[in-house]
């Protein structure tokens, strides 16, 4: 087992699936310039330029998590090196290694050829200690990396025939040459440039064409990181001109707006006038896990179930709530529909479960961000309590199995710990929370339909949009999940019996008393 996951752990690390996708790009890069007379390559030739664009590609990315580590640590803890399951230094040196190989065998090929690999490689080696920091340098120094290569590869490689045993040959008289006199393939008479007047023009046209595709590549993944980078101090060229680039990050956004404490304000505004028109709210949370059980004796299984609710929901803290907002027909606002909000979590003091957390990580929650710029938890209830959505009669609250996460909303809002007893933390929760319809407890009457969120969504036929297990993701796939499961099961009207009921703490309903199936057939 040990020899398994060093082998995934190796692979991880190289980023094996970039390093095939790099080389069945560059074999189809000289595939299709054979074809249409670019330039000739023999098979022993296009297996060396494989080989050296893959070795480029594994060296650069060992390079960049061997920089990178301690931010991997918060940020992307299944990295190996940032886990420790590979160690810094010899990742260092297999990266350093991959470099140099990729150079040598460039130099085997040709001189010319070699000093442009040379640079690259150069490049690569220096871009996460020293260009990645800087904008547009950054930027520039990606694209001009593919562009080189391809340029050199086009102009320097040799198509001979024979030009691959050649190659060998000409090595092998280098090494024992008596009069030391050296030699070089491009020397030899059987060797036939690519370079002729005739194809430069091509060469430059395909080069430039790679540059500005990859540069607006580059563009489009700062543009969708705007926020996170101007947050976080990063320079990057969009930052730089980011007010004129403005109405590109407009376009580029999506129905999920991610929340921080430098945007706060200005979202909650929004919120407090969009709940008017669109007063349903389905609502999600991402929390750090389970820690323990309620210990004792208790009059009822509902009871100790909220007894190891407040044990948890006490000692840990929320990470993202998740609100989405939608009419009382499921329909959602132009634009911005659903709301994440990222709260001030630091994996190096608070308390956590582990898999949870790993599974956060995994799921692009952004912890190292948090610390810096999470939301302050009592401003957040201060804002919360006089915007509208609670304390309200008019707004219901949708949900997917939500105790959990109605625990950590009175806590927030309350700045307290939970009540000790279930009857009170139900008094809390009408009072703020008028109106809830738990879907997990909705399911208790549906006998085909059972799982999780995604489960559900899956069996009614919806999409997800996001990603899984962030909050606002998961809160979009509860209203469509909410709003299916009422229109084919429920005929769109929901009995009063369900309602402020939360699966699992709320006692008094039988799933044998009635079940529907869809178009509200009853079966008794």
């Amino acid at each position: 087992m040990k020899i398994i996951k060093r082998f995934f752990d190796i692979l991880k690390l190289i980023r094996a699936f970039t390093v095939f996708t790099s080389c069945v790009l560059t074999f189809a890069i000289l595939y299709i310039a054979s074809n249409r007379d670019l330039c000739v390559y023999t098979t022993e030739i296009k297996i060396f330029l494989v080989i050296i664009c893959s070795s480029i590609t594994m060296g650069t990315m060992i390079l960049n998590d061997v920089f990178d580590v301690e931010e991997d640590k918060i940020n992307n803890l299944d990295k190996p090196i940032a886990n420790g399951s590979v160690g810094r230094v010899p990742a260092a040196i297999s990266g350093t290694i991959c470099l140099i190989l990729s150079v040598y065998l460039s130099y085997l090929i040709d001189i010319k050829f070699s000093i442009c690999v040379l640079i690259c490689a150069l490049i690569c080696a220096f871009y996460s200690p020293f260009l990645k920091p800087y904008g547009i340098i950054k930027n520039l120094s990606t694209c001009f990396v593919t562009s080189l290569i391809i340029f050199s590869l086009f102009r320097y490689i040799p198509k001979s025939h024979n030009c691959a045993q050649e190659m060998l040959k000409i090595t092998m008289d280098n090494e024992t040459s008596q009069n030391g006199k050296d030699h070089s393939l491009h020397e030899n008479p059987e060797y036939e440039s690519c370079s002729t007047p005739e194809t430069l023009v091509t060469h430059i046209m395909v080069s430039s064409f790679l540059f500005f595709w990859n540069f607006s590549d580059e563009l489009m993944m700062d543009i969708r990181d705007f926020e996170g980078d101007k947050a976080s101090g990063i320079n990057t060229f969009v930052v730089q001109i980011g007010r004129k680039l403005g109405f590109l990050c407009s376009c580029l956004s999506s129905r999920i707006v991610d929340v921080w404490s430098y945007n706060l304000e200005e979202e909650i505004d929004k919120v407090c006038k969009i709940v008017e028109d669109f007063p349903y709210i389905s609502m999600d949370t991402e929390f750090p896990g389970v820690i323990g059980k309620a210990v004792g004796k208790f009059d009822s299984l509902s009871e100790f179930r909220y007894q190891t609710l407040k044990f948890n929901v006490d000692r840990l803290k929320i990470i993202q709530l998740g609100l989405t907002f939608s009419d009382s027909e499921g329909n959602l606002p132009e634009g911005v529909c659903t709301w994440q909000f990222n709260f001030q979590f630091n994996l190096n003091v608070d308390v956590y479960a582990q898999d949870s957390i790993d599974l956060l990580i995994h799921s692009g929650i952004k912890f190292k961000k948090m610390i810096t710029d999470g939301i302050d938890q009592n401003r957040f209830a201060e804002l919360l309590i006089s915007s509208g959505l609670v304390l309200n009669d008019s707004v219901y609250w949708l949900s997917f199995h939500s105790s959990y996460d109605f625990g950590y909303l009175i806590k927030l809002l309350t700045t307290q710990l939970l009540p000790m007893s279930k009857n009170q933390f139900f008094e809390y929760l009408w009072d703020f929370f008028p109106n809830i319809y738990d879907i997990k407890y909705l399911m208790l009457a549906l006998g085909p339909l059972h799982g999780g969120l995604q489960s559900m969504a899956n069996q009614l036929g919806l999409k997800r949009v996001g990603t899984q297990h962030q909050a606002g993701s998961d809160s979009l796939l509860t209203s469509g999940v909410y709003f299916s499961l009422i229109d084919v099961y429920f005929n769109k009207v929901v009995d009063n019996e369900f309602l402020g009921k939360l699966y699992g703490l709320s006692d008094g309903y039988s799933s044998t008393k009635m079940q529907f199936s869809p178009n509200n057939n009853l079966i008794y």
